[in-house]
């Protein structure tokens, strides 16, 4: 697994990927979602995101 929760030296939980924590990211709970199981909520500003796209995503074709 690549993703990671990490907690800094002032106790504070933040979303890492591969080792590196995402830019502004703040873990602001843990809950057990039933079917689910342990599920992290986790904030990022906007200021520190970028939308994008998959790059392998294949475009559905209306058929006839």
């Amino acid at each position: 697994m690549n993703t990671e929760i990490q907690r800094d030296h002032e106790g504070t939980m933040h979303l890492a990927v591969d080792g590196v924590i995402a830019s502004g990211s703040k873990v602001v709970g843990i809950q057990n979602i039933d079917g689910v199981g342990l599920t992290a909520i986790v904030w990022v500003p906007m200021k520190y995101a970028t939308l994008g796209e998959t790059r392998n995503v294949v475009p559905m074709l209306r058929i006839k």
